[in-house]
């Protein structure tokens, strides 16, 4: 995370639940997130990877993550976990 947040760029990352951290009003600030990582709830990921201005895709690589990687030819970084 220190890569990220010390990086001359804008990190845009996505998160499925309303409160992942469970901790109520959850905000950008009380996740203690740098200024330059923008959190949003839902992005048409296949619309973010077709954004010239994208370097790195930093996935958790689902098979529609890598497909949808491999046809806009963005480099990956893969997270892959288990539930």
């Amino acid at each position: 995370m220190a890569v990220i947040t010390q990086a001359n760029n804008t990190t845009v990352a996505t998160e499925t639940e309303a409160d992942p951290c469970g901790a109520g009003n959850m905000t950008v600030q009380s996740l203690g997130l740098a200024p330059n990582i923008r959190l949003a709830s839902w992005l048409s990921q296949n619309d973010v990877l077709g954004h010239a201005g994208l370097k790195v895709f930093v996935t958790q690589a689902g098979i529609n993550s890598m497909y949808e990687a491999v046809f806009h030819a963005k480099p990956v970084v893969s997270l892959p976990f288990d539930h």
